[in-house]
This record gives C-alpha cells, structure tokens and sequence, in this order.
C-alpha cells in the first residue's frame, strides 16, 4: 500500500512478547503476519490490509499477456492507541492467458517493513525481509471484453518468503469467485466471495476465513478513476470478525504509470480504525 513514508510503513513481523491486557500490549505474532494485539488479546487486523479485496474477473488483453510492478507501496492505520505502519517496495506480478478461458500468474514480493506500536511512547515491534510468492490460476466462467457482465473462479498458493520476513511463516491457499456487472459506459459493479486457509496470527496452526466484498467503480474521465468498497471478513481462530469500508482515486496522468491514494475505516473487536493507503506502480 503507498510509500507514505512520511506516514510511514505498515503490513504483517517476529515472535512478540506474550499479550497482556492493560493498553500496553505489544503485536502479537505466531505463524502469521504482525498484528495488533487488542487489549482482551485477540489480534485485529488493520482495516487497510484489506482495502481493494474485491477481484477482478478480467484476464490479459488481446497480446496473452499483462504485468504489474508495484515500485512503492504503504499504509497507515490508527487503531485505538496504536498505529499500525507498513511499506512495500518492487512487488511484480505477470499473468499470461493459456486459452481455454484459463489464466496464470504469479506474483513475488521483494521487499516490506512493518511496524506496529503502542502510542504515545509505548512498545514497538518491526520487521523487514523478502515477502511470500503467489501462484494464482484463473478460470473465467461467463463474460468476454469489456461492457459485459463477467465471472470467474480463482485459486491461489502463497508460499513463504524470508524465515523472519513480514509475511505468513506458512503456506497459504484459497479460493475466490469475482464478478462485474457494468452499471452504464463508465460505472461498474463488482463483489467477491472467497474461502482462505490461513496461519492463527499468535497461536501455531491454521484456520479458514472468508471474504465478502462489494465495490463499485467509476472512470471520471480518461485518466482518473474511483471505487468505494465494503468487506466482510469472518475469521476462525483468534482473530475477531472485520467489516472495512474504504475508498480511493487512480490517477494514470502518463501512460501506463499509475498513482492511487486511499481511506479506509473498520470495526472488529469491539474497536474501529482508520487508515491511509496508496501505492505507485507500472504496468502494461
């Protein structure tokens, strides 16, 4: 999510210290990514993790091909009295079509900080390192081009980066069925539901969640777009249901450069949270 350098890093870190309650609680860490701790000590995920959750149906154009190279991305999220930071920098993803309305990618995550601290001068936890790989495959079920009401179903792996890295420490995997529906020539409509087997976020082992999102789009003029988005997200485990609402702007001002800024607001856990997000990426 952006560089907001300037509001600094935020996405998942090391074993942190055993949760206690207080308002003092440091992220809490097992084989997920770092998290805030709440004060019950249930971890509670940042609403702008998952800010843009909503798929998109669509394969490569006409060339079989397409590619993405976020070079910055960040977040800031405050929850309660601690805020949440990350930074993400040369993530790339390719995706090539295979026929058959089938399409591959594949995805890595170069390098992420993450940071999570108790404010105003509490305790802190950060860390950096390589990100997770993910191989994802597509199959389109209805819709072709552009204008037309579209379906798919996905699948994906993720697989760990650096031992000590910001991402998941195991190996997850889900699936996901997105679809658009075009509301006129320049708005459109698109939901998600996905199933993901992911790691506990303190404890070892894994646990199902899944992924409810809503979003509509709309193409303001040629290079300048905009999207709100609602996600559900219901977690077995440790951690507490998640409702997100965020928004945002693309700007494509010089031809296959984007720049994108975002807000986003969540309740979960008995708290809520806002963030800021954005990112700057290339992309054919």
């Amino acid at each position: 999510m952006l560089l907001l350098l300037c509001l600094a890093p935020g996405h998942p870190c090391n074993a942190a210290p055993k949760p206690r309650g207080g308002g003092t609680t440091p992220p809490g860490r097992g084989n997920g990514r770092l998290l805030p701790v709440l004060d019950n000590g249930n971890p509670r995920e940042p609403s702008a993790d998952r800010a843009e959750s909503t798929d998109s149906p669509d394969g490569p154009d006409s060339t079989g091909w397409d590619w993405d190279v976020t070079t910055m991305e960040g977040s800031l999220t405050r929850i309660g009295l601690q805020h949440a930071y990350s930074a993400e920098w040369m993530h790339a993803e390719v995706r090539h079509d295979l026929g058959n309305s089938l399409v591959a990618g594949v995805s890595v995550e170069s390098w992420s900080t993450t940071s999570v601290q108790q404010a105003p001068l509490g305790q802190s936890v950060r860390e950096s390192g390589i990100g997770p790989t993910t191989v994802r495959l597509t199959r389109g079920l209805a819709g072709v081009g552009e204008g037309h009401f579209a379906m798919a179903a996905s699948s994906f792996v993720r697989v760990p980066g650096a031992r000590a890295g910001p991402g998941p420490r195991t190996v997850e995997a889900g699936v996901s069925l997105p679809l658009e529906v075009p509301l006129g020539e320049n708005t459109r409509l698109g939901a998600m539901v996905a199933s993901n087997l992911v790691p506990n976020a303190i404890s070892d082992g894994l646990h199902l969640e899944g992924v409810a999102s809503l979003a509509v789009s709309h193409d303001f003029w040629d290079p300048l777009s905009g999207w709100i988005e609602a996600v559900s997200v219901s977690s077995g485990g440790d951690r507490p249901w998640l409702g997100v609402l965020n928004a945002g702007f693309s700007l494509e001002a010089v031809p296959h450069i984007g720049l994108m800024l975002g807000a986003s607001g969540g309740i979960g856990g008995g708290t809520t949270d806002v963030g800021l997000f954005g990112r700057v990426n290339v992309h054919h």
